[in-house]
């Protein structure tokens, strides 16, 4: 009362101005809050029904020349959730970065509700066929958006998405939820047509699952999330083919991937789209709270470049995974550079061509050192993957 009209009146105050219009307070509720009192209206004033109604009544028996004018304004700003921070963090990371947010209803009809999970919400009493259950993934949402925007002759699309997912079945533990439901915060990408535009030179990029990987690498190193992993995964009955889920200290946090075939048939969508979907609470709850910073180096980096030949079936990910554990505190930077296939190796094979950046931080290194680090590595990954050295 006092924040809207601008007045210093006490509990007692408002009580009394409002009994002289025969407002009773409620002798139960009476104490229920410092900042909170219930009357009982007369049935004479049923133009009395909302909170602010009361308001207006204690300015009018107060008095409007009794309240005084203030010359300031008054301002009361509330502050965001962490979680709405985060979320807008995020936003403005993939927005300067080119893409298009989309804002989708969050229910389905049941067969696309069944895409992804048998176990959807229902929708007691839907008002139509098409809003009769929860969705249980964002994708179908943004294909459906994919699909329009195509129709509608954009075919480079790259689109994002916050919001939830509803499953009928038991939250994990340390949730707040309905018992036998369970909800999570997402965001959803979809990336489809080119990577960027064409090239005066006639260069043409197709997006492809690198670019996204590449936009998401890029996203993680920007709110500060480590030790992620990219992981192989297959699960036949998922939105996705060629699918990666993404790893945080162990614990699964989304995945990427490319759409199935089928299912872009169903959504009537000819070109390949690629996607990704991320538990937005994981990610904040595993990410760095600050950024850690190191000064400039004070000695020489030695750069040296090896061409490592693995069986085609190991990720070029997880070589480089095991050269960083294997490299220790000296190995600063590994760039993947290329990739070959061809008639100078063995069949089944390809050979990956890594930049190695070596630094110490109190001299400057030497030649045996690089080289008895280069042996370390080769040997180990030797090991691990029965991998050599290319000549």
């Amino acid at each position: 009362t006092n924040q809207l009209l601008g007045t210093n009146l006490e509990r007692n105050d408002v009580i009394n101005l409002l009994r002289k219009i025969e407002l009773t307070p409620l002798a139960s509720k009476q104490n229920f809050s410092d900042d909170t009192i219930e009357f009982e209206v007369p049935t004479f004033r049923i133009d009395l029904e909302r909170e602010i109604d009361l308001i207006e009544e204690v300015a009018r028996v107060f008095g409007y020349d009794n309240i005084q004018t203030d010359t300031s304004s008054r301002f009361t700003f509330s502050s965001q959730p962490p979680k709405r921070d985060f979320e807008n963090e995020l936003r403005e990371w993939f927005v300067g970065r080119g893409f298009h947010e989309a804002v989708i209803n969050s229910m389905n009809d049941i067969e696309t509700a069944k895409l992804n999970s048998n176990e959807f919400v229902e929708v007691a009493n839907p008002i139509s066929k098409e809003m009769a259950a929860l969705r249980t993934s964002m994708l179908p949402g943004l294909l459906n958006s994919l699909r329009s925007n195509i129709f509608h002759g954009t075919k480079d699309v790259r689109l994002f998405e916050f919001g939830r997912v509803y499953f009928k079945k038991e939250a994990p533990k340390g949730g707040d939820f309905i018992p036998g439901f369970y909800e999570e915060d997402r965001l959803a990408i979809v990336l489809s047509g080119l990577a960027e535009r064409r090239h005066w030179d006639g260069r043409v990029q197709k997006a492809d699952m690198f670019e996204l990987k590449g936009e998401l690498e890029a996203c993680f190193r920007k709110v500060f999330l480590d030790n992620y992993q990219f992981i192989p995964y297959s699960n036949a009955e998922s939105l996705v083919d060629s699918c990666l889920t993404i790893e945080v200290n162990g614990k699964t946090v989304g995945k990427v991937g490319k759409i199935r075939s089928n299912i872009l048939k169903r959504f009537e969508i000819e070109q390949d789209v690629f996607v990704a979907e991320l538990n937005v609470t994981s990610v904040e709850q595993n990410k760095r709270l600050k950024n850690v910073y190191h000064p400039l180096p004070k000695y020489p980096s030695v750069m040296r470049d090896i061409a490592v030949v693995i069986d085609e079936n190991i990720p070029a990910g997880t070589l480089i995974d095991e050269i960083r554990t294997t490299g220790g505190i000296l190995l600063k930077q590994i760039e993947l550079f290329d990739i070959y296939r061809g008639d100078q190796i063995a069949a089944g094979k390809k050979s990956c061509a890594i930049a190695l950046e070596f630094n110490s931080e109190d001299h400057t290194l030497t030649q045996e050192e690089i080289d008895k680090e280069i042996q370390l590595i080769v040997k180990k990954i030797s090991v691990v993957f029965n991998a050599s050295l290319r000549a």
